[in-house]
């Protein structure tokens, strides 16, 4: 008896106890704040993201205008000096302003700048007001793309490729155009102008300061700057970076009034107009 009441006792120890469930109170968390926070950090990088890519935008313009700097000022010409960078974004804009002005104006009547000088007043051909392009003589057309500056020249009326005492004078002017120079000729009756336009720093071809002085002090506020001398009288001034110079001269000077008339050079810079050049120029032609 005491056996079996023991067995029975093991049989009821080894049954497993019922596994006590404990219920825990479930923790909701509001999603709500965390999506906003999300929403309100994508937002940010996304504009950080805008600064950046701004950054090195301008990082890039920098060191892209950096090295145009840079390759203008080890620009030079084949007697080592140096040359002037050429704004061709404003020679292109001045280009198409004077081809619309000139689809408007050829056939209006002529206004011509100074009556009372008759080397001024006949250069405008009647009915008129812009004469047309001077036609070059001694070159084929194509090579006014060869220097590397916006060529200006003048448009007048009765240009001839010598003075009116030449027989052998003809219709037209006379173009020497170089790789970072260019010079233009023609004679206007007893007038010779000589149109000059060059990519070499002033400070290059001019080494004399006190004549960089005297040059600074005859600019006018116009940025032109003339000069009389014994055969006529010169304008100069600046354009698109380059360098041009108009000189008028004639045999008799001192008993031809129109020559060393400041108003003669004037009246030719008015009618200064592009007529060539290219920033390619012509290599290996």
């Amino acid at each position: 008896m005491m056996a079996g009441g023991f067995a029975v006792a093991q049989e009821i120890a080894a049954e497993p106890e019922p596994e006590q469930v404990v219920e825990r109170p479930i923790q909701r968390v509001d999603v709500a704040p965390m999506t906003e926070y999300e929403a309100r950090t994508r937002e940010r990088l996304a504009y950080d993201e805008r600064i950046v890519e701004r950054i090195e935008a301008w990082r890039a313009e920098r060191e892209q205008e950096a090295a145009q700097a840079r390759r203008a000022a080890a620009e030079r010409d084949a007697h080592g000096r140096r040359l002037a960078p050429v704004d061709w974004d404003a020679a292109h804009s001045a280009w198409r302003d004077q081809l619309e002005r000139d689809q408007e104006s050829w056939n209006e009547d002529a206004q011509p700048s100074n009556p009372g000088n008759p080397g001024v007043a006949a250069m405008a051909p009647q009915g008129m007001r812009t004469p047309p392009p001077v036609r070059t003589v001694n070159i084929e057309p194509e090579e006014l793309q060869r220097p590397r500056l916006p060529v200006l020249t003048p448009r007048v009326a009765h240009a001839r490729t010598a003075g009116v005492r030449h027989a052998q004078a003809g219709d037209g002017m006379l173009m020497f155009p170089r790789d970072h120079v260019y010079s233009a000729s023609m004679h206007v009756d007893e007038l010779a102008i000589e149109v000059t336009g060059s990519r070499v720093a002033m400070r290059e071809m001019t080494a004399d300061e006190p004549m960089r002085r005297r040059l600074a002090a005859a600019r006018q506020d116009d940025g032109v700057r003339i000069t009389q001398n014994r055969a006529g009288v010169e304008l100069v001034f600046n354009r698109f970076g380059a360098t041009y110079s108009i000189q008028i001269m004639c045999e008799d000077p001192e008993n031809t009034p129109a020559c060393r008339d400041p108003e003669t050079a004037r009246a030719v810079y008015r009618r200064l107009a592009l007529s060539g050049g290219s920033p390619q120029g012509m290599e290996n032609r």
